[in-house]
């Protein structure tokens, strides 16, 4: 059962989200953008920041494990340090 209040809520989310960063768009992105969309995605993390707590409050199995999240940080890590060395070339 929905319970459409919530599911505008999550629309709203969802909306909003991808206006700060959608993956679809990535790669058409500068690299400085990149860059700093990971950077604050990794600050997020780190700070206990995302996933949101009003998304986590609808979906428990959403909150990152402190494993899941050295494992995203590392892939953040990788992928800005690809990002330099291609800017580098």
């Amino acid at each position: 059962m929905n319970i459409q209040p919530a599911g505008w809520f999550m629309a709203g989310h969802i909306r909003d989200g991808k206006k700060e960063l959608n993956f679809n768009e990535y790669g058409a992105y500068s690299s400085k953008r990149q860059r700093s969309k990971l950077k604050g995605m990794r600050e997020q993390i780190m700070e206990g920041e995302m996933p949101l707590n009003s998304y986590s409050l609808m979906h428990a199995d959403a909150r990152l494990t402190a494993d899941q999240k050295e494992l995203v940080t590392k892939w953040i890590d990788t992928t800005l340090t690809s990002i330099e060395d291609r800017n580098k070339n």
